[in-house]
């Protein structure tokens, strides 16, 4: 939500694409970068955009939020994870020269006690995420579909449901703001940015 605060206060318009490589796909074992620098050679793809989870909180956050008609946009519930620790610690004593006692505490190790994980959704969370919404003009019932959905699924929204609630502003084909060369045009979007 922070992030999406900042895509807000800044103006940017948010589109959902995936990343298509050239040669292969960096994660697999036998691909080597196209670039010396160790990057790889991708282009954004519009057609096939997948945003899960948090994703569509970021969508939502763009003054222009663009999806393609064959986009695939989801939500589930969100689980917390707490950790709880047991730190162990030295205790010495030592006496000072005035006769004082003085006693010092070092940490030694923190252990790893239990993992607690809930995918309820409290009271402050729930407000706080449809305050979020309201303030990017979404329909705040896209909470229910979250809550609604287990952690381990995903719920896909159809594009009618998107437009209504609000999480996308425009369906689009187009690569108009994430287009190969697009800013070396004549009609340069106003995503443009020389560097």
């Amino acid at each position: 939500m922070a992030m999406g605060r900042l895509i807000r206060e800044r103006g940017m318009t948010v589109e959902i694409a995936r990343t298509d490589y050239l040669r292969c796909k960096p994660w697999d074992a036998d691909c080597r970068p196209d670039f010396k620098d160790g990057t790889y050679y991708g282009y954004a793809n519009l057609t096939f955009g997948v945003c899960n989870s948090a994703c569509p909180l970021l969508l939502a956050s763009g003054v222009r939020r663009i999806a393609g008609p064959f986009s695939r946009i989801g939500v589930h519930q969100i689980v917390t994870t707490r950790h709880k620790y047991r730190d162990r610690y030295k205790i010495f004593s030592k006496t000072l020269s005035d006769g004082k006692v003085v006693t010092e505490k070092k940490f030694v190790e923190r252990e790893l006690v239990e993992t607690v994980k809930s995918a309820e959704l409290s009271n402050s969370m729930r407000r706080e995420l449809t305050d979020y919404l309201l303030s990017m003009d979404v329909n705040p019932e896209l909470v229910d579909f979250m809550v609604s959905t287990p952690p381990e699924d995903i719920r896909y929204l159809s594009m009618e449901e998107l437009k209504s609630f609000g999480v996308v502003t425009e369906i689009s084909e187009i690569e108009g703001l994430a287009g190969y060369r697009i800013c070396k045009g004549r009609r340069r979007p106003e995503n443009c940015i020389g560097r």
